[in-house]
Formats: structure tokens, sequence, C-alpha cells
């Protein structure tokens, strides 16, 4: 006569469980790490959009009235600003670095370095946005050169 078991030992039960366990704590690291990236993926594309808006505005700045685009690039070597009012619509009240309470979305500092080249009679300008996030300092920085004649 033939014996048939009935069941699973306890043993494989366990040993069951612990795998499953395995792969669960797996999946969610997997998880957790695809949610962090892709929220960095998101205020990397919100900084860029807040870069490239604030190119755009001094370029508009630029066209309306040349002379005062200068002179708010003086004195060299260079004029900070700290632009954090979305969207950019006015120069900032005063020159400056950005301070902790001058957030855009209490999340990100935008800050415009504007230097007047009189021989090539341009304005140099450095953008560079940034952000914390999970203990990590990100920044996105664009850079161009205006000119009078463009």
């Amino acid at each position: 006569m033939k014996h048939f078991r009935q069941g699973f030992s306890l043993i494989e039960v366990l040993l069951f469980i612990t795998i499953l366990r395995l792969i669960f704590i797996a999946a969610a690291g997997v998880g957790i790490v695809s949610i962090r990236n892709s929220q960095n993926s998101l205020n990397k594309i919100r900084a860029t959009h807040y870069a490239e808006e604030a190119i755009n505005w001094l370029s508009s700045q630029k066209n309306a009235d040349w002379l005062i685009f200068i002179a708010n690039a003086s004195p060299p070597p260079g004029a900070v600003y700290c632009f954090n009012i979305e969207p950019v619509s006015a120069w900032p009240s005063g020159a400056g670095n950005c301070v902790s309470n001058q957030l855009i979305d209490s999340l990100f500092t935008r800050e415009v370095i504007l230097t007047y080249d009189s021989v090539l009679d341009s304005v140099d300008v450095d953008i560079q946005v940034t952000w914390s996030e999970g203990g990590n300092n990100y920044s996105v920085p664009i850079s161009s050169t205006l000119r009078s004649f463009e």
C-alpha cells in the first residue's frame, strides 16, 4: 500500500512564506525607488520651466528697453537677483542672493546673475534654479548672452 502526503510540513510553509516575504520586500524597494525617481524628474522639469520662463522674460525686457536692461545688469562684476514670483512679471525689489524664505512653490529658488560687458555691449545671463529633496541638492542651470542688436 502506498502512503500519500496529506499536506505541507511546517518547514515547507515557513520557507514559502519567507521567500514570498523577500519577493514583496524587493518589489516594495523597487516601487519606492521608482516613485522617488519620478518625483525627481518632475521637479527637474518644473525647474527647467522656471529657468526658461526667466530667460524669456529677461529677453522681453531687453527688447523693451536696452538701457534699462543694462542698468539692471550693473554694477560689475554682475547683479544677482532672486526671481521668486511666479510667473515673472517684474524686476525684484532689490539685488541679492536668494534666501530660504524666497521660494517658488515652497521648493525652488531661482537666482539670476546678470553681467554687463561694455566692450561687446552684451549681458551674460546665468540662471540657476535649485531645490532640495530627500537630503540632496539639485539644480538646473541655464546660461545665455543677450545683445542690444538681437
